[in-house]
């Protein structure tokens, strides 16, 4: 939990994702610092020295000079933008990580401003939300646009959103701001003082340095990426214990899971969480008569045993199975082979993230000891190949999800059940909507995973002649993640449906093992994730509902310590 903030140590993306709605203190230490900087800047403008931004115009008008104005150019000529609004943890991480760029000590900047920031932060954890567009930054030069807007915000002049509460559990590709209106707001009782405008600055002043140093970085571009990075972190958890539920639902040979297969750490390590999570199944399976009617079957030796899977060794090679006894298609067989490796990619996106995390994105940055360095640390590439990694193996994962999602509605496949698990076949079509959906989602997905970080334009004159795509890149993998949400909530429909149709035939009464209380709001009451964040159109008590409820507890950051397993 962030409650300091300190020179040198950079916020990880687990703490920008869960920043605490307290104070924030800047450490006597900070403190030192930042009053260094700005002393340094003031002696290097009284000796005349050029300063970008200072003594200067901006980007391609750095040739031109140019005579204080609190910044209000800069501000001013940067707000514009299109598109819906940020969603408000997304503001908020942006605000600390601006804050933390400009206390240490290398932006010249007053304490007063760093201090206004902490304090937007705060009122922005508890509702008041700035308005602040999605399109506009290229992740060069800093996320130019959006930050202008935030900026803005500081000074009591900005708008604020219509979703104060907003979060990425609600956010959908882009429509956030659509889907509801101030009016309806008030019509539910919202506070208008939520909305009113405050300056935070107070009486002080900012100066050129100042506005330049809160609007020339990328923390909007490296929020959006770290948070996205904890999404999937978590998604690609829900869906090992997912394909552990299709190993025991379909009865897979558990052979595909034996240490002996693997080699890399990662995929080891997937694959013995995945063994563990199928010995956990297999015990509940045998008390609640889920189990169908083919048998089950295990390894055939003591060492595989000992991996997690023990089961009686019978009757596999006479199973009906039409050929998949032995060996089960790739979504499962190869299960562990694709998660894996989307770990390892998710790992390679958390180092590339941290690199520009770690990077104080300034320009110019003014160090007491070294002096003023005009350079490119605002420049976001990293952070761009580091989203696009995440929208690679969310768009992987995707397709391995929508395929297991086909084994389970296929009655060659699971054995023993109707097409599309219809109750009545002909009289019901079961979960034939959901299939679609879910081949529509990942239609999505695909047109969506591009290389956005090598997407640049050239722009503002000769100034900006390539540029990363940051925020672009890290905005769309954000959107591919959250449509993984919604594959993987209908893998647990399907899932929960072969499950409670076998344990009902049974004559037994034991839920489903996973996240059993998700299929409604008012069930999830108890929950420490917000499933009522946003409206939604989709009927109660429909399919839709339900998986726009699964896909909305499994965006949120509690979902992994509510697995149930009947604890």
């Amino acid at each position: 939990m962030l409650l300091t903030i300190d020179t040198g140590r950079a916020p990880t993306p687990e703490e920008l994702e869960n920043l605490d709605s307290g104070d924030i203190e800047v450490s006597a230490a900070t403190r030192a610092a930042i009053e260094a900087s700005r002393q340094r800047l003031m002696e290097a403008l009284k000796s005349g020295q050029p300063i970008y931004g200072s003594t200067t115009g901006y980007g391609p008008f750095v040739n031109f000079t140019a005579s204080e104005d609190g910044g209000e150019d800069l501000i001013q000529h940067l707000l514009v933008g299109s598109g819906p609004s940020l969603p408000g943890n997304l503001v908020s991480a942006a605000i600390y990580l601006r804050a933390w760029t400009m206390a240490q000590g290398k932006s010249g900047v007053r304490l007063p401003v760093i201090q206004a920031y902490l304090a937007a932060l705060k009122d922005c954890q508890l509702g008041r939300v700035p308005w602040i567009p999605s399109i506009g930054s290229l992740g060069a030069s800093g996320d130019l646009v959006p930050l202008a807007h935030l900026l803005n915000s500081v000074l009591g002049r900005g708008a604020r959103s219509h979703l104060a509460n907003d979060r990425d559990s609600s956010y959908d590709a882009g429509d956030s701001d659509e889907r509801i209106s101030a009016q309806s707001l008030a019509e539910t009782g919202a506070s208008n003082k939520r909305n009113e405008a405050k300056n935070y600055l107070g009486d002080h002043t900012l100066d050129r340095r100042e506005a330049l140093a809160c609007i020339n970085g990328i923390s909007f571009s490296k929020a959006r990426a770290s948070l996205t990075y904890c999404t999937l972190n978590r998604l690609l958890s829900i869906q090992e214990i997912l394909t552990a539920t299709l190993y025991v639902l379909l009865d897979a040979n558990p052979e595909h899971l034996s240490p002996a297969l693997f080699g890399s750490s990662t995929t080891s390590q997937c694959a013995r969480r995945i063994r563990e999570r199928v010995a956990e199944l297999r015990k509940i399976e045998r008390e609640s008569g889920a189990r169908g009617s083919e048998p089950s079957s295990g390894f055939r030796n003591e060492s595989e045993k000992k991996g997690g899977l023990e089961e009686a060794a019978a009757g596999r090679r006479s199973s009906g199975r039409k050929g998949y006894a032995l060996q089960a298609p790739y979504s499962l067989r190869c299960a562990p082979q694709t998660l894996g490796a989307c770990l390892g990619v998710l790992a390679s996106a958390r180092s590339s993230l941290t690199q520009d995390l770690e990077t104080i994105d300034d320009n110019p940055l003014i160090d007491p000891d070294t002096g003023i360095s005009h350079g490119g640390n605002f420049f976001g590439q990293a952070t761009a190949f580091g989203a696009d990694e995440l929208t690679m193996l969310a768009c992987q994962a995707g397709v391995l999800a929508e395929r297991q999602l086909a084994l389970l509605l296929d009655p060659e496949i699971n054995g023993e059940e109707s097409l599309m698990l219809a109750g009545v076949p002909g009289q019901s079509s079961g979960l034939a909507g959901l299939q679609l959906t879910a081949t529509a989602v990942l239609a999505e997905m695909r047109s969506l995973s591009h290389m956005h970080s090598t997407y640049s334009i050239p722009t503002n004159g000769k100034n900006q002649d390539i540029v990363p795509m940051a925020f672009l890149a890290a905005r769309r993998a954000t959107e591919v993640s959250h449509h993984l949400a919604t594959l993987l909530g209908a893998l647990l429909m399907a899932s929960r449906r072969l499950w409670e149709s076998r344990v009902h035939r049974s004559g037994r009464s034991q839920p489903f093992p996973f996240w059993s209380r998700i299929s409604s709001t008012e069930a999830n009451a108890s929950f420490d994730f917000d499933l009522t964040s946003g409206p939604s159109l989709q009927p109660e008590g429909s399919l839709g509902k339900e998986l726009l409820n699964i896909q909305r507890a499994f965006l949120g950051g509690g979902i992994l310590s509510n697995e149930n397993l009947y604890s």
